[in-house]
């Protein structure tokens, strides 16, 4: 009697533990704020599978199971999206195109895992599980329906305002939060703001590329004809006909890239387009301890929260899915409960064209 009122009930979530967490990072060709949602095609896919068992007791992570996939994309890389992440069109030519031999080969992968199991991405909700749902849904597959989900942004954000996030839905906690409003506005100020969970598509892509303004400053400047002349001299100029240039057959994206960079920027202005925008002052600043609670979530920063350094191999699929599993690991415990009681279908998830 008990299993059939059970099974009547609305699903809550998983009936049990997650017993395999997989850590999952794409890359593509560019945001959709910037070339459009249909232009936004997987390049790499990369999952980083790691026991529960070794995810609480072993620091070091060393028992980890990985999968991952340089892909070739149906549009052109952007310009931005290949200094990220140092794939070129050139070279995903060569590779082979996103066909059901990738969901196959995921499902390989999963079979040799603990279930249940949970696709574990940061921003997953607004990027990587809607990217990865669109690319099935083109070439009309579907994942088992078994495999479940979770944002580890979502994550982070409500461990960060705990006690507001974990009593959400319950009445009592409705009424506790009335006498708190009554006598100390301030608390409940700080809760409604914790409350609001959901991010703006420019917040997002803010945190899929959080050092944009530093590749951007990796293209030519751009004149615009319309500011007003300084000088009789400028006006001139701005009237005078332009010459033609001669279209240069040998142009490609990564010759640019390489003779913009080793021509007009010094070697300390290419290593920095992976450390933060303020890295000056963050390098001058002593790590949080790891029981502070974060106050920025990008993955570069939660890093740098935690451990007081930059990721290493930023914007690389499987390198970003270890910092995420180190990460989280930090507040295993609260990361745990949180994914046993929200994760969901990934079969769930809208695709994003």
């Amino acid at each position: 009697m008990d299993d059939f009122i059970q099974m009547m009930l609305p699903d809550s979530g998983p009936k049990q533990k997650i017993s395999t967490l997989i850590f999952m990072d794409l890359e593509a060709t560019g945001l959709p704020s910037l070339i459009g949602k249909q232009n936004v095609h997987i390049t790499e896919l990369s999952l980083v599978a790691v026991d529960r068992t070794n995810f609480e007791n072993d620091n070091t992570l060393r028992v980890i199971n990985k999968l991952s996939l340089c892909i070739r994309p149906r549009s052109i890389v952007s310009p931005t999206a290949m200094t990220i992440t140092g794939l070129y069109n050139d070279i995903l030519q060569k590779q082979e195109k996103f066909d059901e031999s990738v969901p196959k080969l995921m499902e390989y992968f999963f079979r040799r895992l603990k279930q249940p199991m949970c696709l574990l991405a940061h921003n997953g909700n607004r990027y990587d599980f809607p990217l990865l749902q669109a690319e099935l849904k083109h070439i009309n597959y579907a994942l088992d329906k078994e495999i479940l989900c979770a944002d580890t942004l979502e994550v982070f954000r409500s461990i960060a305002s705990r006690t507001d996030t974990v009593y959400v839905d319950s009445p009592i906690a409705a009424n506790e939060k009335n006498t708190q409003e009554k006598t100390n506005s301030k608390k409940s100020d700080n809760a409604t703001l914790n409350k609001k969970r959901s991010i703006s598509d420019d917040e997002a892509d803010t945190l899929l590329s959080n050092d944009m303004e530093l590749f951007t400053s990796l293209e030519e400047p751009i004149i615009d004809e319309f500011t007003t002349p300084k000088t009789n001299k400028e006006f001139e100029n701005i009237h005078k006909p332009r010459k033609k240039t001669k279209l240069d057959t040998t142009w490609t994206p990564k010759n640019q890239y390489k003779a913009t960079t080793e021509k007009k920027y010094h070697a300390n202005v290419k290593r920095q387009l992976f450390e933060n925008n303020d890295h000056e002052r963050i390098s001058n600043m002593k790590p949080n301890h790891i029981n502070s609670k974060p106050t920025q979530f990008s993955l570069e920063k939660l890093y740098y929260h935690y451990f007081g350094e930059s990721p290493p191999k930023s914007h690389y699929a499987e390198a970003d899915c270890i910092a995420l599993s180190k990460i989280c690991q930090k507040v295993s415990t609260d990361f745990l409960k949180w994914i046993d009681e929200h994760s969901r279908s990934f079969n769930e998830t809208s695709a994003m064209w």
